[in-house]
């Protein structure tokens, strides 16, 4: 009966705010996690003089109320209330003196904290039932007072404060082809302050904040920028490879002040050798590399320097050149001429045999359509003009319904052909995607034969296939490219 009234004495005293869960509680008091159970008939023992209690919250949480509940009355010479955010440094705030009650309370208003310390210095030997910590809802979090201070030329200081305390993110980078670094604050607080270092002189540098409130809500700040002191060094913002071709390619750059340059350039990162330098003073340049073989590999890099001498080099880049297709553009007839009224309806142009010559794996601009390939065989011959040393022979067929069983042959004069691959089923190549996306089937056939005439025959009723069962094979067959790869030495 004892038992009970003191169990509905507790629930009367309950508060109206939720209790904190504890993650953990540290003590001198023996069997101190009776402290923290939930149970009110477990007590801790607590000696005469000092004894220390350390709650952990787990993370910041506002708290309204903590509560002592001992097990009987006796007379308390203080307690003290500590908190703190990361174990280290600790803050009293409560203090209170001459204590003989059995349920003690302390409320509070705006205070936080990852840890609780309560140290009761007691006259005499003391029971403890129960500690529970009451959460008040936390002030809603907002990012002001956002300053850049000590700018020098290689380092900034940003300091900004917060509503509430927070574990806040901080996100910068160059303002023009900058990498973005983040920084996470470890402890919670309220007042923010980061000092960045290495950072380039006279140079523009964007950030923002990400503040992470404890209960894991995030708001960002607007993004802000400032500039380090000092004539900024050169810098080479952007770099590019541009129409790249079999043979030639374009280089683009862009810097931040007037710079000379140097090209570099090789078929190994090992092997550059310096094929241009421009000596006239520029913050953005094209210029054209030739000389260049087809489907091979080159690296290239720019070192440029300002008037002052100042140099800065790109780590070495890489691009391919194209095969050497020299099928493009040229005479092409056959039955692969098929108009798709609904895809001339939108808009695409009209489907037709020299869309496989057209250079385009686009399905709608680049496409060319049979006719009904159960009914009749079906062909494209292209005419390259002269005798060429052709290597192989790259067919891109739409995965709506392509060929499985097609043969390519040769002729120099259009009456004597020969056969360079009979029975070729498109399925057996790979699965690429357009530039758009779309779904083709690739098929590449080693040729290694001199002809002028290039054909691709399809027998009438011949299998076809198509990327999924659901796509069932149409009767057409769909044609997006032949590229006719020459033989380059």
């Amino acid at each position: 009966m004892y038992r009970i009234a003191i169990v509905f004495f507790i629930l009367l005293y309950s508060s109206a705010f939720s209790v904190i869960k504890i993650q953990r509680v540290m003590s001198d008091l023996k069997d101190f996690n009776n402290l923290v159970d939930g149970k009110y008939n477990t007590v801790a023992f607590g000696k005469k003089g000092e004894n220390t209690i350390i709650l952990q919250l787990g993370t910041v949480r506002y708290i309204k109320e903590i509560k002592t509940f001992l097990a009987e009355r006796a007379k308390i010479k203080k307690i003290s209330i500590f908190t703190s955010d990361n174990f280290i440094n600790w803050g009293i705030i409560l203090e209170r003196a001459n204590i003989s009650e059995s349920a003690i309370s302390f409320e509070f208003k705006n205070t936080s904290a990852l840890f609780i310390k309560i140290v009761i210095d007691s006259e005499s030997e003391i029971k403890i039932r129960e500690i529970e910590c009451y959460e008040a809802a936390a002030p809603i979090n907002k990012i002001f007072n956002i300053r850049v201070e000590n700018i020098t030329e290689d380092s900034a200081t940003i300091k900004w404060d917060t509503a509430i305390k927070t574990e806040d993110f901080f996100i910068y980078s160059k303002k023009v082809k900058g990498s973005k670094m983040t920084i996470f604050e470890m402890d919670y607080k309220d007042k923010h302050s980061i000092t960045l270092k290495n950072l380039l002189r006279g140079t523009d540098y964007v950030f923002n904040i990400i503040s992470q409130s404890p209960d894991g809500t995030k708001i960002e700040s607007k993004t802000m920028e400032f500039r380090t002191k000092g004539i900024p060094l050169p810098d080479i913002w952007e770099l590019r490879a541009l129409n790249i071709t079999p043979f030639t390619a374009r280089i683009y750059y862009r810097s931040n002040v007037p710079t000379k340059y140097e090209v570099h350039l090789g078929e190994s990162e090992k092997s550059l050798k310096k094929i241009i330098e421009e000596t006239k003073l520029s913050e953005e340049k094209e210029f054209d590399i030739s000389g260049l073989n087809p489907e091979n590999s080159y690296f290239y890099k720019l070192v440029v320097s300002d008037k002052f001498g100042n140099v800065a080099m790109t780590p070495p880049l890489e691009f391919k050149t194209p095969p050497y297709n020299i099928a493009l553009g040229k005479k092409v007839i056959g039955t692969f001429s098929y108009v798709d009224e609904d895809i001339k309806k939108r808009g695409y142009g009209q489907t037709g045999v020299e869309r496989v010559v057209d250079g385009s794996l686009n399905y709608f601009t680049g496409m060319a359509i049979s006719y009904n390939a159960d009914n009749a065989d079906q062909y494209v011959v292209i005419d390259l003009e002269k005798a060429e040393p052709v290597k192989r022979i790259d067919v891109y067929w739409w995965a709506l319904s392509y060929s499985r069983d097609y043969r390519i042959e040769l002729s120099e004069n259009g009456v004597d052909w020969i056969t360079v691959k009979d029975h070729i089923d498109a399925e057996q190549g790979s699965e690429i995607s357009s530039p758009g996306g779309d779904f083709l089937v690739f098929q590449s056939t080693p040729v290694n034969k001199t002809g002028r005439l290039i054909k691709l025959f399809v027998k009438a009723g011949s299998k076809r296939g198509a990327r999924t069962k659901k796509w069932q094979p149409r009767p057409n067959l769909y044609l997006c490219e032949i590229a006719v790869i020459k033989e380059s030495k």
